[in-house]
């Protein structure tokens, strides 16, 4: 892997651990019941933001090349 990929990796990283506190601060702020649903979808969720948040910057990468 490049050092300019990986230095990109690192920012995407940072940046979307800060999505997903603002995500479950907001669940948090919506009572219990939302917290709670929130829990118990939240790791599927992830998983997909992830999946296709990677897949985007990818192909991004690649037509950059």
């Amino acid at each position: 892997m490049t050092k300019v990929l990986q230095c990109f990796l690192v920012h995407f990283t940072e940046e979307f651990n800060k999505c997903l506190d603002q995500i479950q601060t907001f669940f948090a702020e919506q009572g219990e019941d939302v917290l709670e649903w929130w829990y118990s979808k939240e790791d599927n969720m992830i998983d997909e933001m992830d999946v296709s948040l990677t897949i985007h910057v990818r192909i991004s990468f690649l037509c950059s090349m």
